[in-house]
């Protein structure tokens, strides 16, 4: 009995992460990263006295090995971010600056696999060991913000993201234009790319989502890191970090894709993180303003089906307590 109570409860407030859906999980930022794993960025300094230089290691995305920085404790020139492991077996994760396009880049190369609970995908995540299709997100958000974004569940849309984005683009998405060789709003506006936010129409920057809303649970997206192509407009040779594969399939690692072939010809539409939300639920939170209405519908009818479960078991355990006291 205690421990169906307990099931219950945990199915309200953590997402019932016993049933595989996985749960938002609010867990601190990581401080502490495994032995072995070094975040490191290139304008800063490489880690000599755990590392003394020179450093060759692999990189898991191409499996070439690579020098990293000299004897002297500089940085090698044309270095390349993504996943590095050492012939001593530790991981280097480097990137090329602090903004969540950079942290989404020094992932590359680092194996995708799909998480059952939030408090599993923010370990994978954290740890190096692995990305699915929404922690990719939620970490670099939180590597580059240093908020203590949620690692949200598998149920909706999105997994749960869209509870924490900001739509940018009109519901109908955006359009290549070949005249304009980018894409366009509904009125034919190009979208820039970090544009003047004065200049009228959509303006993204490096580290919002790009998405083809094919109707899948958690559709086809990535992170927008690179702009190529028409310089300072959105098109689709502007490169994308994903965890999919063109349809939406996982691929196989954390991969940079262009953007039209990630998402194809379809319309395509573009979010950015918004700070104000995740704020506004963190204080729902710390005040427990979490009322029963204001939870995903999936998670309404677990709650019923489980209030059901408890009440035909106090229903027998009732009618065993009967007859035990008849036998007696």
């Amino acid at each position: 009995m205690r421990k169906l109570v307990c099931f219950m409860v945990a199915c309200v407030l953590g997402g019932c992460d016993s049933m595989g859906g996985g749960g938002t999980a609010w867990l601190p930022l990581d401080d502490k990263p495994r032995p072995g794993l070094f975040r490191l960025s290139i304008q800063g300094e490489p880690p000599l006295d755990d590392l003394p230089g020179p450093v060759f290691a692999r990189r898991t995305l191409s499996d070439q090995r690579h020098a990293l920085y000299d004897e002297s404790g500089s940085w090698i020139e044309g270095v390349v971010p993504g996943a590095y492991v050492t012939a001593d077996g530790v991981t280097l994760i480097v990137r090329e600056g602090d903004g969540v396009a950079q942290h989404a880049l020094s992932m590359l190369g680092i194996p995708v696999a799909l998480a059952e609970t939030g408090h599993e995908r923010a370990a994978l995540a954290t740890n190096a060991q692995s990305y699915d299709a929404l922690s990719l997100f939620v970490h670099s958000w939180r590597l580059a913000d240093q908020k203590e974004w949620p690692w949200v569940n598998s149920f909706s849309v999105f997994g749960g993201l869209l509870t924490y984005l900001e739509r940018l683009s009109p519901q109908s998405g955006l359009l290549f234009d070949p005249a304009h060789r980018c894409y366009v709003d509904s009125e034919g506006r190009p979208v820039r790319i970090g544009g003047d936010v004065a200049q009228p129409g959509l303006n993204t920057v490096l580290g919002d989502i790009v998405s083809a809303d094919d109707g899948q649970e958690v559709p086809t997206m990535g992170i927008l890191s690179r702009d190529l192509g028409r310089q300072g407009f959105l098109d689709p040779e502007d490169i994308m970090v994903t965890t999919q594969q063109s349809g939406g399939a996982a691929a196989y690692q954390v991969e940079a894709v262009m953007l039209g072939n990630l998402l194809g010809e379809r319309p395509i539409h573009v979010f950015r993180r918004d700070s104000a939300r995740l704020e506004q639920h963190l204080e729902q939170r710390l005040g427990g303003d979490n009322p029963i209405w204001e939870l995903e519908a999936k998670r309404v009818w677990l709650v019923v089906a489980g209030m059901v479960i408890l009440t035909l078991t106090l229903l027998r355990l009732g009618r065993n307590l009967r007859r035990k006291q008849r036998v007696k």
